[in-house]
C-alpha cells in the first residue's frame, strides 16, 4: 500500500502530487504541521515556517534518518520509521500532531 492511501482519509490533511514554489509557500504559511520525508532542504524550509513535523524518512537513505533523529531531539518533532511496524506507530503520531498549533517559532 502506498503512503498516500493512509493520508487521503484523514481529516484536515491534503495530498498533492505537485505544487509550484509559490503554491508551496502559501501552503506552508497556512499550515501548523506537516507529514514529510526527511530531506535536509525540506525540513529546513518547513521549520522556517514554524511547522511541527511528523517525519517518515525514506528507509533506504541514511541521511534522512539522521536528519529526522536530529529534528526529533532538537525540536521535539516526531520520527516514524517506515518499516514493518509502520502502521502501528503512525496513528499515534497523527493523533499527537493534530494538537499542534505553531508552538515553535524561528525567532
Amino acid at each position: 500500500m502506498g503512503l498516500r492511501k493512509l493520508f487521503e482519509g484523514l481529516n484536515n490533511v491534503m495530498c498533492f502530487d505537485f505544487v509550484s514554489q509559490h503554491e508551496m509557500g502559501q501552503l506552508l504559511l497556512a499550515s501548523d504541521a506537516a507529514i514529510t520525508r526527511a530531506g535536509t532542504t525540506s525540513l529546513a524550509e518547513q521549520k522556517l515556517f514554524g511547522l511541527r513535523l511528523v517525519m517518515i524518512p525514506i528507509p533506504r537513505t541514511h541521511d534522512q534518518m539522521k536528519n529526522a533523529a536530529y529534528y526529533e531531539s532538537y525540536y521535539g518533532d516526531i520520527l516514524v520509521k517506515q518499516d514493518q511496524g509502520f502502521l502501528l506507530h503512525f496513528p499515534p503520531a497523527i493523533e499527537k500532531i493534530s494538537t499542534y498549533k505553531k508552538r515553535w517559532s524561528p525567532e
